[in-house]
């Protein structure tokens, strides 16, 4: 890492932050209510940003709103009565 720093290279802090499609590359949405939707809660990959420009970007999964299974078990179960 002092290398890097000496070359101007520095890593992207990304967790507990929003994803920004500049910095990150969402790989994959993970349900969690006790956060905002679309912020970072697992960096898989570091990303690194070389003096101003994007050298590589953070892999990074991102919060979502769960989904109610009831609901949908239900509306499967009224899609298969109507067939």
């Amino acid at each position: 890492m002092s290398i890097f720093f000496k070359n101007n290279i520095r890593p992207i802090e990304s967790l507990n932050k929003k994803l920004d499609p500049n910095f990150h590359q969402a790989m994959m949405e993970i349900e969690d209510d006790t956060k905002e939707v679309g912020t970072i809660i697992q960096e898989i990959q570091k990303g690194f940003i070389i003096k101003d420009r994007l050298l590589r970007p953070s892999l990074v999964g991102v919060s979502k709103k769960t989904e109610n299974k009831l609901k949908k078990n239900e509306e499967n179960k009224g899609d298969l009565g109507d067939k």
